[in-house]
């Protein structure tokens, strides 16, 4: 009897944890006293966000939420919070104001915090909603020499190219498209980076989300102290 409750470990429902009256409101093998899901059957009680609460009944499994006092009243803690009682947690709700199930456009936003009620189902989409006009991410490990752009790949395109710079101290670098008139259709990258090589994909549509047309456009990459300009062809 390892927890001392009177109870012998072989019949204990949890044998680490006193419980003498063994209550099990769920019926799953797992004492209320050690079940982080005493109202669902959970007898493997797993916890992938480790936050006390079981996956069965957590209302955001993937991010760590536990019991708090949501309303400030300084009652025991004993609730997930759900503002907008939508059965996704605050701690990963999308649009906390809103239902996350309701999504018309079948892009992932909730249409109560959807700019864009219209984009395709399954777009990549920003936090607005919109469908996002590109993707930046780190690449390798190395420190670059200097500061460098590559000519788009593939070029000619359609409808996604991918864009590799080089930064090679930190800095306020921007990564803009124009037309042949010198028109802005988008900016890619705008910010301040760390020294490192990045790739941008770009899927052919302006700053409003629009899709461009087919022609030649030209890339220019500035930083604080140079610019570099390449051109690419869109080809539908």
């Amino acid at each position: 009897d390892v927890d001392a409750d009177g109870v012998g470990d072989v019949c204990d429902n949890c044998p680490e944890t006193a419980n003498t009256n063994q209550d099990n409101w769920d019926n799953d093998v797992v004492g209320n006293a050690c079940d982080n899901c005493p109202n669902n059957s959970n007898s493997d009680q797993a916890d992938d966000d480790v936050d006390g609460v079981g996956d069965v009944c957590d209302n955001c499994p993937e991010v760590a939420n536990p019991p708090t006092d949501c309303d400030g009243d300084s009652a025991t803690p004993d609730i997930q919070c759900d503002a907008d009682f939508d059965f996704v947690g605050d701690a990963c709700d999308a649009c906390a104001d809103f239902n996350d199930e309701e999504d018309a456009d079948g892009d992932g936003m909730p249409d109560g915090c959807d700019d864009c009620a219209d984009t395709v189902s399954g777009a990549t989409v920003d936090s607005t909603g919109c469908e996002a006009t590109a993707s930046i991410s780190q690449i390798g490990t190395n420190l670059p020499a200097e500061f460098s752009i590559s000519q788009n790949f593939p070029n000619p395109f359609n409808p996604v190219t991918n864009i590799t710079f080089d930064v090679a101290q930190l800095d306020e670098i921007s990564l803009v498209v124009y037309d042949l008139t010198g028109k802005e259709v988008v900016t890619l990258v705008s910010g301040i980076f760390t020294p490192g090589r990045y790739q941008v994909n770009w899927n052919a549509v302006n700053n409003a989300g629009d899709g461009i047309s087919s022609g030649m456009y030209i890339y220019r990459y500035f930083s604080s102290e140079k610019a570099i300009t390449r051109k690419m062809l869109y080809l539908k």
